[in-house]
């Protein structure tokens, strides 16, 4: 290491010495005279306390929580048609800093739901985007027999009948009370 830089490195050593450990208007000269440099003075914690309130005051607190997503309980309905039903339902969402916020449900309330299981995703954003979610199933199920009506029947028979022979016709509860044409 050159002597120049040496002694460069060992002024600047001791002039940090000087300001930080003792005092900065040691090391300002101006004309033989020392020149107190203005220093910003460091209040106390208890000169800060009503800047610190006005601060508390008007800043909001931190929302982290997410809305709560209220949905139906699993709901069981029957089909009115072959292509399923149409169901409508509610659902609400509330958070504890922005209050009631509107829901986004999918497949929303008023759709036409399948046969069969759907879920349905209800979901609530605030003002901070936190994201509430919510689930149920809407089960569609067609459990009513088709109606069957039998018309006007014509029953033919090959062979002879006579008043009284047990037919098949007899077994399934059918009553033959008509004349034979022939």
């Amino acid at each position: 290491m050159n002597s120049k830089l040496f002694l460069s490195v060992a002024v600047l050593s001791i002039a940090f010495i000087f300001v930080v450990f003792l005092d900065l208007s040691v090391l300002i000269v101006v004309n033989g005279e020392s020149a107190v440099p203005t220093i910003p003075i460091t209040k106390s914690l208890i000169d800060t306390k009503p800047f610190l309130k006005t601060v508390q005051d008007t800043t909001l607190p931190m929302d982290t929580t997410p809305p709560i997503v209220t949905v139906p309980e699993d709901m069981i309905v029957e089909a009115t048609g072959p292509d399923g039903r149409i169901v409508n339902y509610k659902s609400t969402a509330t958070d504890t800093v922005d209050g009631n916020l509107a829901t986004v449900c999918n497949p929303k309330s008023g759709s036409m739901f399948a046969l069969g299981q759907t879920r349905v995703e209800c979901t609530a954003n605030d003002a901070a985007g936190n994201t509430g979610k919510n689930e149920f199933i809407i089960t569609v199920r067609d459990t009513t027999p088709p109606e069957t009506m039998l018309g006007d029947v014509t029953v033919g028979w090959l062979g002879s009948i006579t008043s009284g022979d047990t037919t098949p016709s007899v077994d399934s509860n059918f009553d033959f009370n008509g004349t034979p044409t022939w």
